[in-house]
């Protein structure tokens, strides 16, 4: 989506309104007889950005045109991004992916692209979507309720249900796979260390039950995603933490929209640990048990057969140690910036809840 003719902005400073007007048009969201007259960048908290840049956007118009969007939320990336450079460029194509392909097709509540380009060589991208200013952005310092976890795991359900063991996954060309190289290339190279430094440098953060979880598991990463591989197949969001999800409320009725679509092929296991278990502070395998209740209605209605509470509460298991390690291997980020630094608050925030859940749960390395 987008025209390749386009240049590709470094910046939100270098969004100018005839850029934007091209770019618009091109994606025919505007007619050939409106045009984009000013530009307006709005303060945002991109603190938690790990590549490229982000910008919100005030858009005036050369008409009154109602019904065009009068603000865009914007990202880039850049080649000059040091921080996982070349996996955070395969995220943009693989989010581009899934608007132009994945997001058509699959009854979940995203953003509307607006435009979206790619340079491959120079590895630079944009995507212009809608604004979620005036929506609830959770953020995984904060987590959020239990009902809001419903209706986020209500969406959720809507991209695994619809492509649910479907072949048409493999129809997709894929940039990679990400649920697989976030192993192959992260977390077992580097895993060990971090786990050494947290141990001598950080044991405050750790109890003994996730002491020993983390001794049993660090060795094993790739045992336990070969293993979840096992298991239900189907489209992951990647990342669906708390901070990539806004909570919106129309005549009293709350939904969840979800952002920040890393998109691949994986097991439904690790969305669902990852989405449930960095968000929720409080509750039990019984409250656990009531969300699952809902998720497994929602893939019912998306034409799963067979799949029970108990299924989802296995997966549940099995995606909290594969969210352990995950949180782990941020907290490497953790360490190099201190705890003072602002993302810092955010990585520890999503650990210990982590860390509370495998506690609750019994979760040992006996699932792998």
């Amino acid at each position: 989506m987008g025209a390749n003719s386009l240049p590709i902005p470094r910046s939100a400073e270098e969004i100018t309104p005839e850029w934007l007007t091209a770019a618009l048009r091109s994606s025919g969201v505007i007619a050939g007889t409106v045009a984009v007259t000013a530009v307006m960048a709005n303060q945002i908290d991109d603190s938690q950005a790990q590549s490229g840049w982000y910008s919100d956007l005030t858009i005036t118009y050369s008409t009154d045109s109602p019904g065009l969007p009068d603000r865009v939320f914007v990202k880039g990336h850049r080649s000059d991004t040091e921080l996982f450079a070349e996996y955070a460029f395969r995220m943009f194509v693989h989010e581009l992916i899934f608007y132009t392909q994945v997001s058509p097709k699959t009854a979940t509540r995203v953003p509307q692209l607006y435009h979206g380009a790619l340079d491959r060589d120079r590895q630079q991208a944009i995507l212009l979507m809608e604004s979620l200013s005036n929506d609830t952005l959770t953020s995984l310092e904060a987590g959020f309720s239990h009902a809001d976890a419903g209706v986020i795991l209500h969406e959720l359900a809507g991209l695994h249900g619809r492509w649910w063991n479907s072949p048409e996954i493999d129809e997709i060309e894929w940039a990679g796979d990400p649920f697989r190289q976030l192993a192959a290339e992260y977390l077992e190279p580097h895993l060990p260390g971090i786990w050494d430094r947290i141990k001598h440098e950080a044991p405050e953060l750790l109890t003994e039950h996730t002491a020993r979880l983390g001794d049993a598991v660090v060795g094993r990463v790739a045992e336990l995603w070969e293993h979840m591989l096992t298991h239900p197949r189907t489209l992951l969001q990647m990342d669906p933490r708390a901070g990539n999800v806004a909570i919106r409320e129309v005549d009293g009725e709350r939904t969840a929209i979800l952002f920040d679509w890393i998109v691949g092929p994986g097991p439904a296991a690790s969305d669902l640990g990852l989405m449930l278990l960095t968000g929720l502070d409080d509750g039990d395998a019984g409250s656990l048990a009531n969300l699952l209740r809902g998720y497994c209605r929602r893939l019912e209605t998306e034409g799963v057969a067979g799949y029970t509470i108990d299924d989802a509460m296995e997966d549940l298991r099995l995606g909290a140690l594969s969210a352990f390690a995950i949180r782990l291997f941020t907290m490497g980020a953790y360490l190099d910036l201190g705890p003072d630094h602002l993302r810092s608050a955010s990585r520890k925030a999503a650990f210990n809840r982590v860390s509370r859940w495998v506690e609750r749960l019994g979760v040992t390395s006996e699932l792998i």
